[in-house]
């Protein structure tokens, strides 16, 4: 691709995360709805949203916004820009 894009740049950065939390939180998801008596369609497309909806709350609301965890995910400290030294003249 010759472009960037705000969604491409995330995408980027959340792959390597996203890719490490997601097996957990399907195993888990799993241990729960596998005992279900619904057919298995029905299951795969709850286990699918379930895994897909939990593991982007889990990296957008951790993972992104911990300090270390960033660390710990391989991702760059992000730098807090604070109000007083940028409106400074």
């Amino acid at each position: 691709m010759n472009f960037s894009s705000r969604l491409l740049l995330y995408a980027n950065e959340a792959a390597l995360p996203f890719y490490i939390v997601h097996y957990p939180i399907i195993v888990i998801s799993a241990f729960f709805i596998k005992g279900w008596s619904d057919n298995i369609p029905l299951k795969f497309l709850l286990l699918s949203s379930i895994s897909l909806t939990l593991t982007l709350l889990v990296y957008e609301l951790l993972v992104r916004r911990i300090r270390m965890l960033r660390l710990l995910f391989g991702m760059k400290v992000q730098k807090k820009i604070l109000a007083s030294t940028v409106n400074k003249s």
